[in-house]
């Protein structure tokens, strides 16, 4: 069972990266529906909003309480979050509450080994609406996946994005049932995570070749690249029997993978905000997708992996 540090640390780790993850999806899939599809516009903007109150409920005890290790990995914000939120409310006319992104930038780590009783009861009942919001977003994202697929809905959200969405929020609805439990971590996490982010940015790849501008051959080829070694790894950790020395190399492959990953999302997204690039969708996606990497390194190269999800 976790004790009340681990269950803080926990708590807020998960939150604080897969709130912003679903505030992000929600709002893309706003923009993405057309104008008369105006029901599900409605509904996504509650999503993001919901998930905009409790990150500001988490907030209120996330300064000393996070780790070192996860503000240094990048996985809430990055040095480009804030800029791509004003850029998005540039391009999109809405309104950001950058607050959220301001106070996660001023982070300070720390072990919250004075925990009240009034923050484990909280920080609960964050994990107990933050579940409900997921499996509720989960409902909707395959709804909107399914009229899609039978030409009863269009979106300019790709079906490989939203699943790409449904794989973050299922990772996120199981982990939310963990906390809520008590329970610790089990041992094999590491492993499972290793193939389902490989296979997670698989799909942002994917993805990302099909929403740059196709004049943008360089980044095209390159997205493609990283989806064909993202995929090949994802198969491998599914596939092949793993010894301690499969997976280390497997490991040694996933790291080198994913820093290049991680340096072209840097890019893609530095060129984007200095108009040197164009994707059809809102750059907070982008930064998303470099933090999902960030996340995934994170895992990785932790030193406090107990306390990762």
């Amino acid at each position: 069972m976790l004790n009340d540090t681990s269950f803080v640390i926990q708590t807020l780790n998960s939150n604080l990266y897969y709130l912003r993850n679903l505030w992000t999806y929600s709002t893309c899939i706003q923009f993405s529906l057309l104008s008369h599809n105006e029901e599900y516009k409605i509904t996504a903007t509650d999503f993001a909003l919901r998930s905009r109150d409790l990150l500001h409920i988490l907030m209120k005890y996330a300064n000393g309480n996070v780790t070192k290790e996860a503000i240094n990995n990048q996985i809430f914000v990055t040095p480009y979050t804030l800029d791509c939120e004003l850029l998005t409310e540039k391009l999109f006319h809405i309104d950001i509450d950058t607050n959220i992104t301001e106070q996660q930038l001023q982070l300070e780590p720390g072990i919250p080994n004075n925990t009240s009783q009034e923050m484990i009861n909280e920080l609960d009942k964050v994990n107990r609406e933050a579940l409900v919001l997921a499996t509720n977003f989960i409902d909707f994202c395959n709804t909107i996946s399914e009229k899609t697929k039978n030409n009863e809905l269009f979106s300019y959200s790709y079906i490989t994005l939203i699943e790409a969405m449904l794989m973050e929020m299922n990772l996120y609805k199981g982990n939310l049932e963990r906390l809520i439990s008590r329970d610790t971590i089990n041992p094999t996490f590491i492993v499972d995570y290793d193939y389902l982010f490989n296979y997670l940015l698989y799909l942002y790849a994917s993805c990302i070749r099909g929403l740059v501008d196709p004049s943008n051959a360089a980044t095209v080829i390159r997205a493609i690249s990283f989806s064909s070694e993202f995929s090949l790894l994802a198969s491998e950790y599914k596939n092949i029997a793993l010894n301690p020395d499969t997976q280390e190399k497997l490991e040694t492959r996933t790291q080198d993978t994913l820093d290049r990953f991680r340096k072209f999302m840097s890019e893609i997204i530095s060129d984007t905000l200095s108009s040197k690039s164009y994707f059809i969708v809102p750059i907070i996606l982008l930064d998303n997708i470099y933090t999902t990497a960030n996340y995934f390194n994170y895992v990785l190269i932790s030193s406090d992996q107990k306390e990762l999800i």
